[in-house]
Parts: C-alpha cells; sequence; structure tokens
C-alpha cells in the first residue's frame, strides 16, 4: 500500500484527507500494524483509481500471454480482515482486464462491512452459499439466506453484517470497477 501512495505522490496527511482517516492509521497499515476496514479498502482503491483486488496479498501473476482465465483454489488472492470479522478470497484474476471482480467471502458472526454505509463506482452482486446476511441498500433491509441473490449499483449507500451468533456466512459477492481497464 506505501508503494502505491508514493507512487502517486501523496503524503500520509493528503491520503487522511482525501479518505478521512487519521495519518496514525494509515501509517499503522502501510507498516502492517493495523487491519484496514473494508470501507477504508475501497476509499483507497478509488483514491489510487485500481481495483480492489489489487490491494489484496500478492498471488501468482498472469500467465505468460499476460491472461489468466482460470484462477485455482491453491492460487486466490486472500485478504483477512480481522477488526470486520471478513475473510475474502479472489477467485478472479487481480492482474486481469476486465470489469468484473469475484470473491468468496466468509463473514464470521457479528462480522460486518462496517458501521456506516458506503458508496462508490460500480455495480455489485452475489449469491448467498450459506448462513445468513443482512443486506441494507439505500435504506431499505433485507436477510438473505443459502440460494438468495442480489444486485445493486455500488452508487447507492450499502453495508451488510452477519446476523448471526454461531454460524459463518459465505457469500460470493461480485463487483465491477464502473470503468474500463487499459
Amino acid at each position: 500500500m506505501r508503494a502505491a501512495r508514493k507512487l502517486r505522490g501523496l503524503s500520509l496527511t493528503e491520503l487522511g484527507r482525501r479518505i478521512g482517516c487519521s495519518v496514525g492509521y494509515l501509517s499503522q497499515i502501510e507498516r502492517g500494524l493495523s487491519s484496514p476496514s473494508l470501507r477504508t479498502m475501497v476509499a483507497l482503491a478509488e483514491v489510487y483509481g485500481i481495483e480492489l483486488t489489487t490491494l489484496f496479498a500478492d498471488g501468482p501473476g498472469p500467465s505468460s500471454d499476460g491472461r489468466r482465465i482460470v484462477v485455482r483454489q491453491s492460487e486466490r488472492s486472500r485478504l483477512d480482515l480481522p477488526a470486520t470479522g471478513i475473510h475474502k478470497e479472489g477467485l478472479t484474476d487481480k492482474n486481469g482486464e476486465g470489469l468484473l471482480n469475484s470473491y468468496e467471502m466468509v463473514i464470521a458472526p457479528g462480522g460486518r462491512s462496517g458501521d456506516e454505509v458506503m458508496s462508490h463506482t460500480g455495480e455489485e452482486c452475489g449469491l448467498v452459499l450459506a448462513g445468513r446476511i443482512v443486506l441494507e441498500v439505500g435504506g431499505d433491509v433485507w436477510e438473505l439466506a443459502p440460494g438468495d441473490s442480489f444486485r445493486f449499483s455500488s452508487l447507492m449507500p450499502h453495508r451488510y453484517w452477519n446476523p448471526a451468533e454461531e454460524d459463518d456466512a459465505r457469500v460470493i459477492w461480485t463487483t465491477t470497477s464502473g470503468r474500463q481497464k487499459t
């Protein structure tokens, strides 16, 4: 994350001003001493003009022709957000072309995207595989069970959480960047 910030010539102070975080918190994230919230990760990706998956832990790069059609389970990029109770694994190549990014998300009991709603460019859809999630979009709230699916514009204020006391929720979640990659 430090490299992405420096590449864009941003100071921690300027970055903090743009995304509404303290310099100390951002410094801790860059040094691996603190885990960012999902909201912070989305804000960082937007400021940097990159896909959220680019901020994930590095996985294998693209094939020799620069494309990755298949991502093996062992090759998935992984992102743990312990403060939120969310674990994400990338199902699509983070270095590939295109607008879609898919994840398998595991949301621990009580895990949540954040206390406040977020909005950003793009579109989102998903399918609940196991457990339950509560999805709030544009002020409307739904509880989703296995087999239920959703789709919404990411510009609409949204958040989600696992209301369970014991069971993880598993969701296939797909987002678009809202812009073409070059």
